[in-house]
C-alpha cells in the first residue's frame, strides 16, 4: 500500500487557482497510470492524496515502485505551476488485514516523510 501526498499543494491552489490545481491532479493521475501494472490500482484518496494498491508485491518492490513514481513526479513540469514534489508512505500488509492495518502504517510513514523534509519515500514493513 502506498499513500502519496502532494507537497505544498495548497500553495498551488492559492497562487494559481483551483482550475490549475485540478489540471495538476489530472497530470499526476497520468503519471501514476503510467507507472503501475495492470494488477495495481491507483485512486485519489483525498484532496491532494492518492492511494496505490500493489497486490502481490513485497515490501522492497513496493518501496522501489514508490521511489520510481517519486522521481518521475520530481522531474515532471506541470502546466502553469511548473515543479511539484510528493511525499510517500509505504506499508506492507497481509491481504486479510482490516482497513486500519492496511492504511495506518502507510499513513504513519507518509507523516514521517513529510516531517523529514518532504519529497521522499518512507516505508513501514508491518508484514507479520
Amino acid at each position: 500500500v502506498v499513500i502519496l501526498d502532494l507537497d505544498h499543494f495548497k500553495e498551488i491552489n492559492d497562487s494559481y487557482g483551483h482550475p490549475v490545481g485540478d489540471l495538476m491532479l489530472k497530470e499526476i493521475a497520468k503519471i501514476l497510470k503510467n507507472n503501475i501494472r495492470a494488477s495495481d490500482s491507483a485512486a485519489r484518496w483525498g484532496g491532494e492524496e492518492f492511494l496505490i494498491i500493489l497486490p502481490q508485491t513485497n515490501f522492497p518492490n513496493a518501496m522501489a515502485a514508490a521511489e520510481k513514481i517519486r522521481a518521475d513526479m520530481d522531474q515532471a513540469q506541470f502546466p502553469v505551476a511548473g515543479h511539484m514534489t510528493c511525499s510517500f508512505g509505504v506499508a506492507s500488509v497481509r491481504k486479510d488485514d482490516d482497513q486500519d492495518k492496511l492504511l495506518n502504517p502507510a499513513d504513519e510513514a507518509l507523516y514521517e516523510a513529510k516531517k523529514n523534509g518532504r519529497n521522499r519515500v518512507i516505508g513501514q514493513n508491518s508484514d507479520h
